[in-house]
């Protein structure tokens, strides 16, 4: 999963991509305050929603890795 906050802090919103081994994006989430005020849990949301998508598709998910954002 692939998350990325607005550019203002705190985030009004963030996108969080499902990328695929064999193809590019598979998943995009935009979650949005509307969807919680608190911006700290749009990944954690938008990885929930793409999780119970993949799962309801019949696509298992073999690495899960998150990136830091250490640049």
């Amino acid at each position: 999963m692939l998350a990325m906050d607005g550019q203002k802090k705190p985030a009004k919103d963030s996108i969080v991509a499902a990328i695929g081994e064999k193809t590019h994006i598979i998943k995009c989430e935009n979650v949005t305050k509307q969807d919680d005020l608190v911006s700290q849990r749009h990944e954690k949301i938008g990885t929930e929603r793409i999780y119970n998508h993949l799962a309801e598709n019949g696509v298992s998910i073999h690495v899960h890795t998150h990136d830091r954002n250490l640049s």
